[in-house]
């Protein structure tokens, strides 16, 4: 009976035990990326050689890994010799059939595509994962020059999204009725009618730290919202220009949460070089609103209905509302984009001043990190795109590490003395 029990054990370990991932490589087993996509399987990887290639490929609902050998050593000079060219014919990379954040594009150049939505990565109905990537020179004829999101939940991290356009919305990336995480990107020089950067429509993406810089559009140089919830965190949003509103941030009918942010040297033709709220409600906390400008309300314009509630944040010309203030906020050195704080009381960091901005955000927000580049002072979270990071309950006291160390303690003597009553138990014969 036990080793039936045994056998069937084992049987069905091997019945439910994955099938092993193929590697597949590119060009020596297929020529094509392609036809390397075509022969794969769920959980395989199509590896692919420097080099360049010309094609438009879809994952075709598989759940795979398509990358260059940045995959096998995180060496980014494999991100620029693997090249991707979409021939401005399509969209370079599509995920249309429901693929997962399995589905993972990882260490090329996307360059080079053209179509009415997404020229270089169009996500539809889909969650693929793309990150490490370099997606730039693509361009669409309505909407998401560099990336376009549609009913999509993709995580879109660690790329370089520059120099793609888009004929309306979101020349770098678009999102329709989707909740894309963009985070760690650098979104740069990008142009649109709309959403220079990023734009959304009836979505609540989570952006964060990001740089978003030099994109340009008519309203939302950096970053558009319309109808929209995004959770926008920690970028830093700079030089971004647009013809009429919003060089920064341009906001319709939208409920943005906005915090530990830095928007500076953003321009805009009419109103609000920093941000341009419509008929919104953005909960802005622990930001910088610095050297933007505009004719009318450089840092800030409300326009409509407008009701933001803006708190512990640097503005220039100041705003009312609890813990604001208006002082420079001595950034390192912001005309080469180094917009970390100056501190020269933490003698590490040998800055020629100290920032006002240090401590000076949301008592009950912590920073995460205290060093040169993040929280300068003390635990309580700086105003910036470095500061932030974790509301202060969530961190144990003293007190708390105490009783906390108390039970582990109690715990394992109560596991000794169990353990030694069984072994006195066993030696009387029990």
């Amino acid at each position: 009976m036990r080793r039936a029990i045994i056998f069937t054990t084992a049987f069905v370990a091997v019945i439910f035990m994955p099938a092993s991932a193929t590697i597949i490589n590119i060009p020596d087993d297929y020529e094509t990326i392609q036809e390397g996509i075509d022969a794969s399987s769920d959980g395989d990887t199509v590896r692919v050689v420097s080099g360049t290639y010309v094609e438009n490929i879809d994952f075709s609902g598989k759940n795979i890994v398509v990358g260059s050998w940045f995959l096998d050593d995180g060496d980014p000079s494999y991100i620029s010799s693997t090249i991707i060219d979409g021939n401005a014919t399509d969209a370079v990379v599509k995920f249309e059939n429901s693929e997962t954040n399995d589905a993972r594009i990882a260490g090329f150049t996307i360059q080079n595509g053209h179509a009415s939505f997404g020229g270089g990565i169009s996500c539809s109905n889909s969650s693929p994962t793309i990150s490490n990537n370099t997606i730039s020179g693509n361009s669409a004829t309505w909407d998401g020059g560099g990336v376009f999101c549609d009913y999509s939940h993709p995580t879109i991290s660690n790329n370089t999204i520059s120099g793609n356009s888009a004929a309306w919305d979101g020349g770098g990336i678009f999102c329709d009725y989707s909740d894309p995480t963009i985070s760690n990107n650098t979104i740069i020089e990008n142009s649109a009618d709309d959403g220079g950067g990023i734009s959304c429509f009836q979505s609540s993406p989570t952006i964060s730290n990001n740089t978003i810089s030099g994109n340009s559009a008519n309203q939302g140089g950096g970053i558009t919202c319309y109808e929209s919830s995004p959770t926008i965190s920690n970028n830093t949003i700079s030089g971004n220009p647009t013809q009429y509103f919003g060089g920064g941030i341009y906001c319709y009918d939208s409920s943005p949460t906005i915090s530990n942010n830095t928007i500076s040297g953003n321009t805009a033709g009419l109103y609000g070089g920093g941000i341009f709220s419509w008929d919104s409600s953005p909960v802005i906390t622990n930001t910088i609103f610095w050297a933007d400008s505009a004719p009318t309300d450089p840092e800030i314009h409300l326009y409509g209905t407008s009701s933001p509630v803006i708190t512990y944040c640097d503005v220039e010309g100041g705003w009312s509302g609890e813990g604001n203030i208006d002082i420079d906020p001595l950034f390192r050195d912001p005309e080469n984009g180094d917009f970390y704080l100056q501190s020269i009381t933490n003698l590490d960091c040998d800055g020629p001043g100290d920032s006002p901005c240090i401590d000076a955000g949301d008592p009950s927000i912590c920073d995460l990190v205290l060093d040169c580049d993040h929280g300068l002072g003390e635990i309580r979270s700086d105003i910036g795109a470095y500061g932030g990071g974790i509301d202060c309950s969530e961190i144990p006291t003293l007190s708390e590490w105490g009783m906390l160390l108390m039970g582990l303690l109690l715990l394992a003597f109560g596991t000794v003395a169990v353990v030694r009553r069984r072994r006195g138990a066993l030696s009387k014969g029990y």
